[in-house]
């Protein structure tokens, strides 16, 4: 027997399938602009977006790199096995713990985000350029409720042992609740630096 969805589940279905459309447009343009610079030598956007969490940021352990970027393990570990043959990070073991590894971006990293980020600016802001700026910064806020709220689901599943958010009974965000960036750690870093276009 199929269960069928409720009018609130359908919302939320044809809102991702939106989300997610937006997005890999946003990051199918991003990723033309980088094939047209000489600079990037190759280097994918999610690599890009690794590079710059590492500039913003400072050294990281491998986790914590692959929360701020919100890719799995496996994918940041690979996204590093490239970096680090070309030259751009470096990964470092803990002398006492060596599963803890810490990530280090390396000047030649540097000096590529620093190339690749004009052009990467005028790409995202031509992407979201279609938008006003009011709109776009509803977009950011609504965006940083989602992350918000996502995370508050997961820390109350783990804490109540819940397989869902839901079931630990979470209620939702207000918007009004997220007050800038810092709140979220979502893996937006890259595109919060363009603003208005």
């Amino acid at each position: 027997m199929t269960k069928r969805t409720t009018k609130g589940e359908e919302r939320a279905l044809e809102a991702y399938a939106r989300l997610v459309r937006a997005s890999d447009l946003v990051v199918a343009r991003a990723e033309r602009s980088l094939l047209g610079e000489p600079a990037a030598r190759g280097l994918s956007y999610s690599q890009l977006a690794l590079l710059q969490t590492l500039q913003r940021s400072g050294p990281l352990h491998q986790q914590e790199l692959g929360a701020k970027i919100v890719r799995s393990k496996a994918n940041v570990t690979s996204l590093l096995d490239g970096l680090q043959r070309a030259g751009l990070v470096r990964r470092e073991r803990n002398a006492t713990d060596r599963r803890y590894v810490t990530v280090h971006l390396m000047p030649a990293g540097e000096a590529m985000v620093d190339a690749l980020q004009p052009a990467l600016t005028r790409a995202i802001g031509a992407a979201l350029g279609v938008l006003s700026g009011d709109d776009q910064e509803r977009l950011g806020r609504l965006c940083r409720k989602l992350a918000k709220g996502m995370r508050a689901q997961a820390k109350a599943a783990a804490t109540a042992g819940a397989s869902t958010a839901s079931a630990a009974g979470v209620e939702p965000v207000d918007v009004a609740d997220v007050t800038d960036v810092a709140d979220v750690t979502d893996g937006a870093d890259v595109v919060d630096e363009v603003g208005d276009a």
